[in-house]
């Protein structure tokens, strides 16, 4: 069985988050499984409509990939997304999108969550240790 993967990511980097989930539904790929992703854009119906969405999304996940770039602690979606998942006891893993250099989320310190870089390999590797 695939496993299902939430991608959290900030939004400037969306780009990354595509090319993640297209190497997951790639048939070449040795990194097989099912991302789950913000696709709707809930933010109009206001905060409390953003968490139970969030929410949900996590709630069908097995992982947690977190994509760090230049800017991803400053935002307030990614610690609320890691919080729950640290909640609901939700594996994460951080993942450095190439040629950023910025922090991960608070957490993401307190935590010692493990950080790989964007390499197909390490990826596999670190998920291979939660399923």
């Amino acid at each position: 069985m695939l496993e299902k993967i939430f991608i959290s990511f900030r939004e400037s980097d969306r780009q990354y988050r595509e090319g993640f989930e297209g190497l997951l539904q790639n048939p070449n790929s040795s990194l097989k499984a099912i991302p789950i992703s913000s696709r709707e854009d809930v933010r109009h119906q206001g905060e409390a409509a953003v968490k139970i969405y969030i929410k949900k999304m996590l709630d069908e996940s097995d992982i947690i990939i977190c994509l760090i770039g230049n800017d991803s602690h400053n935002s307030k979606w990614i610690d609320y997304e890691i919080n729950v998942a640290t909640s609901k006891n939700i594996p994460i893993i951080m993942v450095r999108i190439p040629n950023t250099y910025g922090s991960g989320p608070l957490l993401f310190k307190k935590r010692n969550l493990p950080l790989v870089n964007w390499n197909i390999n390490e990826i596999k590797r670190e998920i291979k240790k939660y399923i």
